[in-house]
């Protein structure tokens, strides 16, 4: 009998012995709390221009020196897209064009984005609100507005794109730009190139270049060609500096009468990213 009862309690003693190291052994639960953690979808940016030139839509604004802050807070969707709004100033570091306010600032622009990329294409849609500080009562531009729309083929060789923008307030004229851009990546340096052709309506051209009277028949024709190339290079994750060397050639005979031919220009880039 008592080797019975022996016998019994070291069956029972490695029973429990061996649940013991299942037990201690077992992939622990993993609760509902624990999930893969997402990015926060609200990105905030800060960047500074200092440009030789203001280039905007193959126009030469201004010719002299000027710098360019950019403040944007974009909201990701994750698939489905996101939502910019930026807002962009221009600041003359010299009299050149007879507006200078608060340290040379006389424009100042406001843009609401939607962007999204499908497969390989990216398409954008937005609207831009140009707003130009004056001293007094002297006006340097009227404030007025633009829709614009996007697309973009991504791949490895070379992407094509294609922008349009259209003025609906003061001037009633569309502006188109049509280019390529190659990009490259080297651990924290980015390359780039690009190169875009632009054109124009009628309304467009006689209100930015004077042309009203001129009688030119056809509603677009070529404005500019724009060339490109630029680098940034990532200080940290958050961080970047970067330069850009453009040039610009005006086209249209007419428009070359009234305007600067050509222009090489270019700059350096600081920027932040939160």
């Amino acid at each position: 009998m008592r080797n019975i009862i022996g016998m019994f309690m070291v069956m029972a003693t490695a029973t429990v012995v061996s649940a013991a190291d299942i037990l201690t052994n077992a992939p622990a639960a993993t609760p509902e709390a624990v999930k893969e953690e997402k990015p926060f979808p609200l990105t905030f940016g800060a960047t500074l221009d200092v440009y030789s030139a203001y280039i905007w839509h193959g126009v030469i604004l201004n010719d002299e020196p000027v710098w360019q802050p950019d403040l944007a807070l974009t909201y990701s969707f994750g698939d489905y897209g996101s939502v910019t709004a930026d807002a962009w100033m221009n600041f003359d570091t010299t009299g050149n064009n007879g507006q200078r306010s608060f340290g040379g600032i006389n424009e100042i622009d406001y843009t609401l984005q939607y962007a999204v990329t499908l497969s390989d294409l990216s398409l954008g849609i937005g609207h831009i609100w140009y707003t130009f500080p004056a001293i007094g009562d002297d006006k340097y531009y009227d404030a007025t507005s633009e829709i614009f729309v996007s697309a973009a083929y991504n791949n490895d060789i070379v992407v094509p794109f294609i922008k349009a923008y259209y003025d609906y307030e003061q001037v009633n004229g569309t502006y188109v730009t049509v280019g390529l851009r190659k990009e490259m990546t080297f651990d924290k340096l980015t390359a780039g190139a690009e190169v875009s052709l632009g054109g124009a309506s009628q309304g467009y051209t006689s209100y930015y270049y004077d042309l009203d009277g001129t009688g030119r028949q056809g509603n677009y024709f070529f404005t500019d060609a724009q060339a490109v190339i630029y680098t940034k290079y990532a200080i940290t994750d958050n961080i970047f500096v970067g330069a850009r060397l453009g040039w610009v050639s005006t086209l249209d005979n007419e428009l070359r009468e009234v305007h600067e031919e050509n222009l090489l220009w270019g700059g350096i880039n600081l920027g932040i990213t939160l």
